[in-house]
């Protein structure tokens, strides 16, 4: 089961790779950091990421039955 939830994230991330680095929303908790921080969606996951450069960096993968202030804690 965690090997399919895994292969799922990151088939979810392949339009980044693809160059769509603005498909995802911007993370509203995050907006006061360095970085704009977007995320995508798959099921239950936020896959929160920025882009540095022309660099992808996937920070968190965010489990959304947490506790959402827990976003914040993601540093630059």
């Amino acid at each position: 089961m965690a090997f399919g939830i895994i292969n799922k994230i990151i088939d979810r991330t392949e339009t980044l790779k693809k160059g769509f680095t603005k498909s995802g929303q911007t993370e509203p908790l995050l907006r006061n950091k360095k970085y704009e921080y977007r995320y995508l969606v798959d099921g239950n996951y936020k896959i929160i990421y920025f882009e540095n450069e022309g660099v992808i960096i996937i920070s968190a993968v965010f489990d959304t039955r947490q506790n959402p202030g827990k976003l914040k804690k993601i540093d630059d």
